[in-house]
C-alpha cells in the first residue's frame, strides 16, 4: 500500500473509471465499442492496483495513458456513439482527477530533484 495521498487519490480515480467502462457493455449492448471499453477498464483497473502498491514506473506508463483516454472520452462524448453522454463524461472526469492525481505524485515526490 502507498504512503502518497495523491497517487492513492489517482489509484482510486483510476478505479472509478474502470467502473465507468466495465459498466459500458450494459448500456450499450455487445459491440465492438463497449468491448474495447471494456478491455481497457480492466488495464485500467490492474494499473490501478499497481497504483495502490506504489509502483512509480506504472504511474509514468498511466499517466501518458490517461491522457490518450482523456483526449478519445472527450471526443467520443461529442460524436454519435451507442453509449451515453454522461458515461463518456464520467470517464473523462475520472480520468482528470486520476491524471492529476499522478501529476503531483510525480512532480512532488521525483528522486531527481
Amino acid at each position: 500500500m502507498t504512503n502518497s495521498s495523491a497517487l492513492r487519490l489517482a489509484a482510486i480515480a483510476l478505479i472509478v473509471s474502470a467502473a465507468f467502462h466495465l459498466i459500458a457493455p450494459i448500456f450499450g449492448g455487445i459491440v465492438s465499442q463497449t468491448l474495447q471499453l471494456f478491455f481497457v477498464g480492466i488495464v485500467y483497473l490492474l494499473g490501478a492496483l499497481g497504483l495502490l502498491r506504489g509502483w512509480r514506473w506504472l504511474g509514468y506508463v498511466m499517466f501518458l495513458i490517461l491522457i490518450v483516454g482523456m483526449a478519445v472520452s472527450l471526443y467520443t462524448s461529442f460524436a454519435p456513439a451507442p453509449l451515453p453522454r454522461w458515461l463518456y463524461l464520467g470517464i473523462f472526469g475520472a480520468d482528470l482527477v486520476a491524471w492529476l492525481g499522478l501529476f503531483v505524485y510525480l512532480w512532488k515526490n521525483n528522486p531527481d530533484r
